[in-house]
């Protein structure tokens, strides 16, 4: 294990813009760098790595650090030959090692090829993690209220009527007796996707009685 030296940075604008979280992240990174700051910026191989004795790190919390410090200009992330990589910057420790384990920033210039900021893929990640969390919120909640369905549909731009007439057509049972199946008698996973796939289309803006349903034999009460 290298040793490396902490340097007093209770002062420093650029620490003190992270939260707890993403120093202690970098803190960690420190000890695992090369002695030219220098390592593998791949999310995952960082979460075993960093935390190999904690269970409740997450790959997006590490997405989450790793764009924190590389905002506050902590680290530079960059690729090479397609692999992401990271280099502490002013990283300025002792120098045990005659050449870095791995490729420099100026590798990746030589190659033709950007050093780029990893927010893009940073930001999917994100809306991957805020899309699995309303997932998961809407699971919870299921079936939907009536009123939870009209509040969706107005949210995006569809009519109330529309509303209850979806709401209607999946809450009434089918003639097995199960409700909030679709037109294959498969059960619906995630409501808001099948109004999506389903229901709003354009045509459906303004409710008629011409609005064609799925065909699906439902049960009469």
């Amino acid at each position: 294990m290298p040793n490396r030296i902490l340097r007093d940075w209770t002062a420093s604008e650029n620490v003190d813009s992270l939260d707890v979280h993403a120093e202690r992240f970098f803190v960690r990174l420190i000890m695992k760098v090369d002695d030219y700051g220098r390592f593998s910026a791949n999310v995952r191989f960082l979460n075993s790595t960093l935390f190999p004795l904690k269970s409740d790190i997450r790959d997006t919390d590490i997405t989450r650090w790793l764009a924190a410090c590389e905002k506050a200009g902590m680290i530079t992330v960059y690729y090479v030959a397609s692999k992401c990589y990271l280099q502490i910057e002013n990283f300025n420790q002792q120098l045990r090692q005659k050449t870095t384990k791995y490729p420099s920033p100026d590798e990746c210039i030589a190659n033709d090829k950007q050093v780029h900021s990893n927010s893009e893929s940073i930001a999917s990640l994100k809306r991957n993690e805020t899309e699995t969390r309303n997932e998961v919120e809407e699971k919870s909640k299921f079936p939907p209220a009536l009123e939870e369905v009209i509040s969706y549909f107005k949210e995006n731009n569809f009519p109330e009527e529309l509303a209850k007439k979806a709401f209607n057509y999946y809450s009434t049972p089918d003639d097995k007796g199960n409700s909030w199946v679709d037109s294959k008698g498969n059960k619906v996973r995630g409501w808001k996707k099948k109004m999506q796939a389903v229901w709003f289309k354009n045509e459906n803006r303004t409710v008629t009685e011409s609005v064609k349903e799925p065909q699906i034999k439902r049960r009469k009460l």
